[in-house]
């Protein structure tokens, strides 16, 4: 198995640009023979979730748009399984989703986040939603599931019950202006912590996060940064921090 995880440079809220480097992303994953390439949350438009929802509905998409669509499409032409971070709408509602997308283009696994933190916790459950279960997919390289971002640290345990094989966690990570050496704290201070996550869900483990600008904010932007990580909570593979591109690795 050939996994790869995708750290795009993101414009913040500009869906179109944004899809274009996913589509060359896959490109460039589908040349390199890549069986399964895995993207950030939100990663069609960053995680800005301002809890306006006349602005926020204005960044998501549907199951049936034409984004997945072209992305199935692909996915079928490439012979390759992508899966994606992006908000979700349905029936009016705002969801912080993932889906993955098998080499046939149909839709194998749908996950919206389960923990909060995405967005205002007072935010009208008519207008921002949360998943209501967990669920998985059986592939060719046994069960996968999703964790979405704070789901890895507070709803860890769905993950371990459902004894996967490869957890997929879309993620967006942004340190503010008072860290001053940002890999260094990844590595010495962050890491460590997810690395315990992944061992108590014990999975082979890909991490996908975007670049983009914090603008100050420590709850906007993104540093990169993508991983992949076996059962243990071992790094097998890294990507530095603001470095835009693939991480490949091959099981």
């Amino acid at each position: 198995m050939k996994i790869a995880i995708s750290t795009p440079k993101i414009q913040e809220y500009n869906l179109a640009e944004n899809f274009k480097t996913v589509l060359q992303h896959i490109d460039e994953a589908t040349t390199s023979k890549v069986n399964l390439l895995l993207f950030p949350e939100a990663a069609l438009t960053g995680l800005v979730i301002s809890d306006d929802y006349e602005t926020d509905k204005q960044y998501a998409i549907s199951l049936e748009s034409d984004y997945i669509d072209q992305i199935s499409a692909k996915a079928r032409a490439g012979n390759i399984w992508l899966a994606l971070g992006f908000i979700e709408i349905s029936d009016g509602v705002l969801y912080d989703s993932a889906v993955l997308i098998d080499n046939t283009g149909s839709i194998a696994l749908h996950q919206r986040r389960l923990s909060t933190g995405w967005c205002c916790p007072n935010a009208s459950p008519k207008e921002y939603g949360y998943g209501d279960k967990y669920n998985t997919a059986d592939t060719p390289w046994g069960k996968v599931g999703f964790m979405l971002c704070g789901d890895l640290f507070n709803v860890p345990q769905y993950a371990k019950d459902a004894k996967l094989n490869i957890l997929l966690f879309p993620y967006a990570r942004c340190f503010n202006s008072s860290v001053t050496w940002p890999q260094q704290e990844w590595d010495t201070v962050e890491w460590p912590e997810y690395a315990n996550q992944v061992r108590f869900i014990g999975a082979t483990t890909a991490g996908a996060n975007y670049i983009a600008p914090a603008e100050g904010s420590p709850f906007k932007g993104g540093f990169g940064g993508g991983f992949i990580a076996d059962a243990n909570g071992e790094l097998l593979a890294s990507q530095h921090l603001n470095t835009e591109g693939l991480l490949m690795y091959d099981f």
